[in-house]
């Protein structure tokens, strides 16, 4: 049974940004940025904050409000996430606030329409732009989505809304897993109150002073890890290819796509193998991949693109080491620091080669990785459950959107927040 459609613009109200870019402060309100748009439900942890001033400008026009959607128009465009509930934030550049007419549409279902491969293709089709691809707000008001009734829809957003808290609940685990894991590691290796440390003699290095017998390298020179410089070879079959917009975080949040040898795009060059960590060359990024036996598969069905650099464990003992290192704050803003290009800024293996790292001995690295080895491995245990959770989304999601699936006689408990 195929639904009637509408078009975006008859069933909600699109606001748009204010075009101009604000002062930035350290703390104040956050606003939304076509970076802090990503599929899910809006996450505020990382965005640029404003002064009450600025907000109140930016909300003249319109507050964001629980149940309205974001959407990115330039750049990363047609990227939305849904306002779960009360916060109190303002868009900024290039962004759009759709707020759904709760006569005629759930708010939830209609954010899962803006997800449907239907939906996505023509938002492509309605991209223009010499330098960065944008979508016009115009433009955004003609994409035309199915449009059951508003009992449907309901019910459609009951089915599908459960995927994401589970997915949400996951991210916060993994989060709260990541902080632990770095506290631990900034106990050992910064502040050096590692077991037996008390007793340790420190002496001057460029980092500062560090325990005797410890050493300060070159990242390409530590020697708990080796630098990965193979490239990917012939293969039978498909493997699934992961650019750098696939993870955020620590986490893969996109599905990737799968090629044949001879098909697969320029960029997919990078292999990962078993007991290594990538991250993303590109300045201002945090992209982080580890790749250890929760996630062991990836080492043999995917490949990465060369946006990404890559460091193999010298033994599985010494991964949790590697991958907080690499993770750390410190790590980035030395990545950021030797970025080096006249347009898109990343770091090159000769910037890399200047990022000083700790090298401590190889036995308290190991004695770290036992004592780190259970956070990491929950972590990339989530990660693999929400992979699941994902794609068992994404296959319900076109066929239930689309009327394949009739949910007209079931009886669905609606969750509160999902229904007009």
């Amino acid at each position: 049974m195929a639904y009637p459609e509408a078009e975006l613009g008859s069933i909600a109200t699109l606001w748009d940004c204010l075009h101009k870019t604000p002062a930035y402060s350290e703390d104040g309100y956050p606003m939304v940025r076509v970076t802090d748009i990503k599929r899910g439900f809006l996450d505020l942890s990382r965005t640029l904050k404003v002064q009450d001033e600025t907000y109140q400008e930016f909300i003249e026009r319109h507050r964001p409000r629980a149940s309205d959607i974001l959407f990115s128009r330039v750049g990363s465009y047609g990227n939305s996430c849904f306002v779960d509930r009360e916060q109190e934030f303002c868009l900024g550049q290039n962004t759009v606030c759709i707020t759904p007419d709760p006569g005629r549409s759930v708010p939830y279902f209609l954010y899962c329409c803006l997800n449907t491969p239907f939906v996505r293709q023509q938002i492509d089709s309605l991209v223009g732009g010499a330098s960065q691809p944008t979508i016009s707000l115009k433009s955004i008001a003609h994409i035309k989505l199915p449009l059951p009734d508003v009992a449907d829809q309901s019910k459609i957003a009951g089915i599908l809304l459960p995927y994401e808290s589970l997915i949400e609940n996951d991210l916060r685990r993994i989060e709260i897993l990541e902080d632990m894991a770095q506290n631990l590691y900034r106990e050992w290796f910064v502040k050096f109150r590692y077991p037996g440390g008390q007793d340790a003699r420190f002496i001057d290095s460029p980092l500062g002073q560090i325990p005797e017998g410890w050493e300060v390298k070159g990242a390409m020179d530590n020697g708990n890890w080796n630098f990965i410089d193979q490239n990917v070879g012939p293969y039978v079959g498909t493997k699934r290819y992961h650019a750098t917009a696939d993870i955020d975080g620590i986490t893969i949040v996109s599905d990737g796509v799968d090629y044949a040898y001879k098909q697969k795009p320029s960029r997919a060059q990078k292999q990962p193998l078993l007991n290594s960590v990538w991250f993303a060359r590109m300045q201002e990024t945090y992209k982080v991949l580890a790749v250890a036996r929760p996630n062991a598969a990836l080492a043999a069905n995917a490949m990465l693109s060369s946006g990404f650099a890559g460091f193999v464990a010298a033994d599985e003992d010494s991964l949790p080491f590697l991958f907080l290192t690499i993770a750390s704050r410190e790590f980035h803003q030395e990545k950021d620091r030797y970025c080096t290009g006249a347009t898109q800024r990343s770091l090159t293996n000769d910037g890399l080669s200047r990022i000083l790292t700790i090298c401590p001995p190889r036995e308290i690295v190991q004695q770290f990785g036992h004592a780190a080895t259970d956070f990491m491995e929950l972590m990339l245990t989530l990660q693999q459950q929400n992979l699941i959770l994902r794609r068992t989304r994404d296959l319900l999601l076109p066929r239930l959107v689309s009327g394949e699936i009739d949910v007209a006689d079931l009886d669905i408990a609606v969750p509160e927040g999902t229904s007009a």
